[in-house]
């Protein structure tokens, strides 16, 4: 589903399809799906896309028409255009809000976890200080993680009674499918 501006027919008003232009920032059809192969991936679905995207809700909400809060959300964007990786995670809503919200910050926790033994800080730049178990200073990444990654969880009971360590295999299989379509996007440049 591709977003058109009012003036061509579609929903997005013409203020926020020049910002998004002038910032490169995107929508969320620019994600692509990312097939997990870990046995029990706990019944999310993951997309990522190397430039940042809108969070649906915002799209669909916020940016169709004209209204006060198009500018807010616009600004907090701007704001957030200093982080070069945007992690969206979005949960059931046949739950209660505190479940849904348990399992969203399981799965954050588990991705930034997997991103800090890798030497990425949770907005995907390039940690400070990385040292190894005995103390010895690792090599850091060479590269940042940019782009968007959404994490849709479909079942949240299935998060909620999982162990930590499957969680963990989750995020470091996540950060490991981002790491590579980020160098295959780098060679395609």
């Amino acid at each position: 589903m591709k977003y058109k501006t009012a003036k061509e027919g579609g929903t997005i008003i013409p203020k926020v399809a020049a910002w998004a232009t002038k910032h490169n920032v995107g929508f969320p059809y620019e994600m692509k799906k990312i097939n997990l192969t870990a046995e029990g991936h706990l019944s999310i679905l993951v997309k990522y896309a190397p430039r940042p995207i809108f969070r649906t809700y915002h799209v669909h909400l916020f940016m169709n028409f004209e209204d006060v809060l198009v500018e807010y959300w616009l600004y907090k964007y701007e704001k957030k255009l200093r982080e070069p990786l945007w992690i969206q995670i979005v949960g059931s809503y046949a739950v209660q809000p505190i479940m849904r919200n348990y399992s969203r910050r399981k799965i954050r926790r588990a991705i930034h976890a997997a991103m800090a033994e890798k030497g990425w800080a949770p907005d995907g730049t390039i940690a400070e200080v990385q040292t190894g178990q005995d103390g010895t200073v690792e090599k850091p990444p060479a590269f940042e993680l940019t782009g968007s990654i959404l994490v849709q969880i479909m079942d949240t009971i299935s998060v909620l009674d999982s162990d930590p360590a499957k969680c963990l295999e989750l995020g470091r299989e996540i950060v490991r499918c981002v790491e590579a379509k980020q160098s295959m996007n780098a060679g395609q440049r």
